[in-house]
């Protein structure tokens, strides 16, 4: 067996049960919010990056997929379904989903053109 194929092999072993016990997603278009916090408290909560990036409208979209039994202490890993690829790019799709409890949040730059599609699971918890 090759070097690719062994880590190919590897790689697919240590991933499969993620996908064959993840849960499927779409995210319509119309999901999508700006994220304009109004409440002193909430800006009071950002920590510095996370400032810096509302000053630059920097994932300024988000939305939420309904996610039962997520906590917000989970780490969790979204992978985006091929047809939904370019479309993620293109509105700037952030590569670290939120977990929250009962709840996966993605953020963006921009509202994609189509809906997004894909498949999550739970890692692990921070708790």
């Amino acid at each position: 067996m090759s070097i690719i194929a062994s880590s190919f092999y590897t790689f697919w072993r240590e991933l499969k049960p993620l996908i064959i016990g993840s849960n499927s997603f779409t995210v319509p278009t119309s999901a999508w919010t700006k994220f304009i916090p109004e409440d002193p408290e909430e800006l009071e909560a950002l920590d510095e990056a996370e400032l810096e990036a509302l000053e630059a409208e920097e994932f300024a979209y988000y939305a939420d997929i309904t996610a039962p039994g997520i906590t917000a202490s989970d780490i969790v890993t979204c992978l985006i379904d091929a047809g939904s690829i370019e479309a993620a790019e293109s509105a700037g799709l952030s590569a670290r989903p939120e977990s929250l409890t009962g709840k996966i949040r993605l953020r963006a730059n921009s509202v994609p053109t189509q809906a997004i599609t894909g498949r999550y699971w739970r890692n692990r918890s921070l708790s």
